[in-house]
């Protein structure tokens, strides 16, 4: 999969309850994205941060900046809409 240095990358799993909350405030923020679903699409996973063996989701990536230490998914939100906005003045 050929990544998009624009776009807003989301690894998630299907029934992550945190990678629900975090697509849902993201659509509310109307921050688009793509999502890689790191059990369906391993190959796609492979630019998320592995830590312990296993790939902690929900992780953000965008322009090469992986966002997955965060305190709730508000955080990590505003976290990412700072990326852009600095990514936009540059």
């Amino acid at each position: 999969m050929k990544k998009n240095t624009d776009s807003i990358l989301l690894y998630s799993k299907r029934g992550c309850p945190f990678c629900n909350k975090l697509k849902d405030l993201l659509k509310e923020e109307k921050i688009t994205y793509i999502e890689i679903d790191v059990i369906a699409d391993p190959a796609g996973a492979l630019g998320a941060v592995h830590r312990e063996g296993r790939i902690p989701v929900p992780q953000v990536e965008y322009n090469g900046t992986i966002i997955f230490e965060y305190t709730t998914e508000e955080a990590l939100v505003e976290t990412t809409k700072q990326l852009l906005k600095k990514s936009r003045l540059d």
